[in-house]
């Protein structure tokens, strides 16, 4: 199913890929994986229930190079009754950060805010095709 592009996250290689646009980074082929989380007992919520030994999940990863080395991970693991949810951000550099939002950031909602969001710089935009990376800084007056 992941192979056929059926199931894991759309556009997590475009964010990889967006990441590196905005650093000004040339990479070559993302490479992008996905493997199948399988529960380790019966998990049951509001909506189904998953049996031990079935696919309660996906963890997909893509990768990109720049200058022969991997410099740019997403790792997503997205499965039932996860322990500790949350979504960390690591950045080796000066100085190094390593961020953990605990409970993570709904994905649906981050997405929809983003887009209400975007609406202010998209008025204010240039007509015709553009980048993300075109528009204005998102601030808050």
């Amino acid at each position: 199913m992941f192979k056929a592009g059926k199931a894991g996250h759309a556009g997590l290689k475009e964010s990889l890929a967006l990441i590196a646009h905005c650093l000004g980074w040339k990479v070559g082929r993302i490479i992008e994986t996905g493997d199948a989380v399988v529960a380790e007992r019966d998990i049951r919520t509001q909506y189904l229930e998953v049996k031990q030994g079935q696919t309660c999940g996906l963890h997909q990863r893509a990768e990109a190079k720049v200058n022969g080395k991997v410099r740019l991970t997403l790792d997503l693991k997205m499965y039932l009754d996860a322990a500790e949810p949350h979504d960390a951000i690591q950045i080796e550099g000066e100085p190094p950060l390593n961020v953990v939002v605990n409970g993570g950031v709904a994905g649906d909602h981050a997405t929809v805010a983003a887009l209400v969001n975007s609406a202010p710089r998209l008025l204010q935009a240039k007509p015709g095709l553009l980048l993300a990376t075109d528009l204005a800084v998102p601030r808050f007056a």
